[in-house]
């Protein structure tokens, strides 16, 4: 709906499943007249989208027909398909950069995804990303290298919906304590991109110390049986649950309010939205030096991706000071505070404003 602050009407783009039958509280619908959706194959992996390529360029073709302008969230499969149907048309189009795909694809995906980003940044009209540097500086905009103009504009926002209701309270730890509970926040994938599988490797490593420890994954996950199977390894199949998707923002603020640490040991990240809602309600944080995240997280609580040994170390070390994880619930507070809403939406209207304008001319 974001976009529809600026933009009579949009055109999503993406791939669509049938189901029969769905939770409707656990997904939104799309009912406003302004938004159109036009449906890719539901293609996964290289095999499947050579299986459908010619469904999707003829989809592609078909989106883009009578568009003024185009917003691209990069890097991504089917965006990369529109948008060779669309630069056919010449008209403006901008793009929001949301992770590196050095990080997020491999072998030789990996190199063209690189690519392809690199050509886009270069060539859009506007170029946004979800870090504040990281990201500007790997794959610069026509606006960074030549100046801004009407027709080249950068910006930089979060796709993160915060408002201030959700923001929770300082935690405080009792001398008393004993038992914690870690939290790790990720959507429903196919993919140990998000470390759990590094987590629960660290977990078991903690209760041998003779810890009383249990780890939270809010969300779901498609392999979940691999990581049951990896905890079961390690010790710990009965210390780590999955809640399951949920239904929204007051569910999750729930699970963290109730944890004592966010761990995220990520290995591909833009700006991750899982660790700034951690923060907005006082959670004391751990993750990997992955892009956005040293934007958010201080040196000395990141740790080096897959290293779970390493891992297990600096989480006992803070379960052992509770004063220090006081700090750092505060700290983290006034960190989310910059990532609040109505801040990020002035930021994404004017942006999205000024590709409006191109488009009109």
């Amino acid at each position: 709906m974001r976009y529809c602050t600026v933009f009579d009407q949009v055109r999503v783009v993406c791939r669509v499943q049938d189901v029969e039958q769905i939770d409707k509280d656990k997904y939104l619908r799309v009912d406003d007249a302004r938004i159109q959706v036009f449906p890719m194959p539901f293609a996964r992996g290289t095999k499947e989208y050579l299986l459908h390529l010619r469904e999707i360029l003829r989809a592609a073709k078909q989106a883009v027909a009578d568009c003024e302008c185009a917003i691209f969230r990069v890097p991504s499969v089917i965006a990369y398909f529109v948008y060779g149907a669309y630069r056919r048309i010449k008209k403006p189009y901008a793009i929001e950069v949301v992770v590196d795909p050095n990080q997020a694809y491999s072998g030789a995906v990996r190199m063209l995804f690189v690519r392809l980003l690199k050509k886009m940044a270069l060539s859009a009209n506007g170029a946004s990303y979800v870090t504040h540097h990281v990201l500007q500086e790997k794959f610069p905009s026509y606006a960074r290298l030549h100046g801004e103009s009407a027709e080249h504009f950068e910006s930089y926002y979060s796709s993160i919906d915060l408002y201030p209701e959700f923001l929770g309270e300082p935690k405080h730890y009792t001398q008393e304590q004993k038992s914690f509970v870690i939290s790790h926040t990720a959507n429903k994938s196919a993919s140990m991109v998000k470390g759990q599988d590094v987590l629960i490797r660290a977990l078991g490593r903690i209760v041998k110390a003779g810890w009383d420890v249990r780890v939270r994954f809010i969300g779901d996950s498609e392999i979940k049986e691999k990581y049951y199977a990896i905890a079961k390894e390690c010790g710990v199949e009965d210390r780590i649950a999955f809640t399951g998707m949920l239904a929204g923002a007051n569910q999750i603020r729930e699970e963290l309010i109730s944890s004592d640490l966010f761990v995220l040991p990520t290995k591909a990240e833009g700006l991750p939205r899982s660790i700034i809602e951690a923060m907005a309600v006082g959670l004391p944080c751990v993750s990997t030096p992955i892009d956005g995240v040293t934007e958010l997280v201080e040196p000395e609580y990141l740790v080096e991706q897959s290293d779970d040994k390493a891992l297990a170390e600096k989480i006992v070390s803070l379960l052992g000071n509770k004063p220090l994880m006081e700090q750092m619930s505060k700290n983290n507070i006034e960190t989310a505070k910059e990532y609040l809403y109505d801040t990020l939406s002035a930021r994404r209207t004017a942006f999205y404003q000024k590709l409006y304008d191109l488009g009109e001319r």
